[in-house]
């Protein structure tokens, strides 16, 4: 039997949700209000993005997590492609541009994605914590 949470939504469509900057619960595309700004709390559920600095680990942690996976499968693959004539150097470089940019680039998509993952845990769906 699948967990059902967020309106019914199972946890794999919470999931995708966040990943594609929808809103977790409810599905509502277009939240984001810039680039590095978390994006306004979700007109149509009232899912708020910034709650707290938990909130602001999380997806820092997210988005960590997220470039470093991607880095190895980068650093994988060129070592498999060009192996055994490996340009050491230009690797380097390509390591050096690809974990300086992405985490910047992934921004809104971690911050969605956190947010999905506070849903699976509940921590949204019930009444805000007081401060």
């Amino acid at each position: 039997m699948t967990r059902r949470t967020a309106g019914g939504a199972n946890p794999l469509t919470i999931l995708l949700r966040g990943a594609v900057l929808r809103c977790p619960r409810c599905g509502r595309r277009t939240l984001s209000s810039g680039w590095i700004k978390p994006p306004d709390p979700c007109p149509d559920c009232g899912l708020s993005f910034d709650r707290d600095n938990d909130a602001t680990v999380g997806w820092i942690i997210v988005n960590l997590g997220i470039t470093e996976i991607l880095f190895v499968l980068f650093g994988l693959t060129a070592l498999v492609v060009t192996w055994p004539h490996v340009p050491w150097t230009g690797l380097t470089i390509a390591a050096v541009v690809v974990n300086a940019t992405l985490p910047f680039l992934l921004v809104p998509f971690s911050r969605t994605l956190w947010a999905a993952i506070e849903v699976l845990m509940d921590r949204m769906d019930g009444p805000a914590r007081p401060a």
